[in-house]
């Protein structure tokens, strides 16, 4: 088979949601999904262990022993050591096998979305090019609650041509321009959030040295020739419903540092959330909730026709096995 692709992830997240998404990606076109469970004792692993087109990996001691610090336990593995960890593991799994690409660092809440068939669009990349960039279209909710996220989410922020061209000149751009490398990320405003950079699939002859979370470095030396396609995209589906908002906030609220590594905005953005959250005022949180993930109706229409905004009705049957 031509083109035959797989995934790696690692995930952690509710049976029901997993499940959906599992059935999604295997209806898209994907191969054989590798998916690495953050919790060992993961419902979701006795639902898909006997599915042949899905391998359940454990990330506990015995996976992971190497990355954890001596006299530490598995819960000081950082998740970003975890990622990467488990993208370069299922690469070197599947060398002796017949996948021509990997999905690198498709995570629980990403949907991969192409127009088209998946095998068509894969065929039609030229043989040169060694990693396909996925750049995302980011989840705009819409109400306080959903039943399936996936199939009821349709609204969802475009960047377009914008990232398409920053992305692939940025070391150049922000050595010209340094403010733009100070400021990266740090647009608070409601349209310009999450994960703007993307994922990526590889070819799996290429020489890797590791994968960071966006895309893969090459050995030294070699620089891996990439396309930032327009024919498919990551829909990122962050945060979509108050229970899963407030869970994340809460999440970083319990670390010992919340702040370690969040640029300006998003230290901005907790302090609205913490500042609610510490009146025990559910509406209040509700509040903030809305004002950080809703665009105004009068924006969207804005959006919408600049093509900043995109609408996409996902095929129900998809999620089904």
């Amino acid at each position: 088979m031509k083109n035959k692709i797989c995934s790696v992830s690692t995930i952690k997240a509710p049976l029901d949601e997993t499940l959906e998404w599992v059935n999604y990606h295997l209806n898209l076109g994907i191969d054989h999904m590798y998916i690495c469970f953050d919790n060992p004792k993961d419902k979701a692993i006795k639902k898909l262990e006997k599915n042949d087109k899905v391998t359940c990996i454990k990330c506990d001691e015995n996976h992971l022993w190497h990355l954890i610090p001596p006299g530490g336990k598995l819960s000081d593995v950082n998740h970003q050591e975890k990622l990467e960890f488990n993208a370069w593991f299922v690469f070197k799994l599947i060398q002796d096998k017949d996948y021509d690409w990997m999905f690198a660092h498709l995570d629980s809440d990403e949907l991969m979305y192409v127009k088209g068939d998946l095998k068509d669009f894969l065929s039609k990349i030229k043989k040169e090019i060694e990693v396909i960039c996925l750049l995302p279209l980011d989840s705009v909710p819409e109400k306080d609650y959903y039943k399936s996220a996936f199939q009821e989410v349709t609204l969802f922020r475009n960047l377009g041509k914008i990232a398409r061209f920053y992305y692939p000149h940025k070391k150049l751009l922000q050595k010209v321009i340094p403010f733009i490398k100070k400021e990266e990320g740090n647009l608070a405003g409601v349209y310009f959030r999450g994960h703007a950079a993307g994922k990526s699939i590889v070819r799996t002859n290429v020489k890797i040295d590791r994968f960071t979370g966006h895309r893969p470095i090459g050995k030294e030396g070699v620089e891996l020739v990439q396309e930032f396609t327009s024919r498919a995209n990551v829909l990122h589906f962050n945060a979509c419903g108050f229970d899963v908002w407030k869970s994340k906030w809460l999440g970083k609220h319990k670390r010992k540092n919340p702040t370690q590594n969040m640029n300006k905005g998003k230290i901005k953005l907790y302090c609205q959330f913490l500042h609610a959250y510490q009146k025990d005022d559910e509406e209040e949180l509700k509040k903030v909730y809305r004002s950080q993930s809703f665009i105004p109706s009068t924006s969207k229409v804005i959006l919408l026709s600049s093509g900043l905004l995109r609408k996409i009705k996902l095929d129900k049957k998809l999620f089904h096995k």
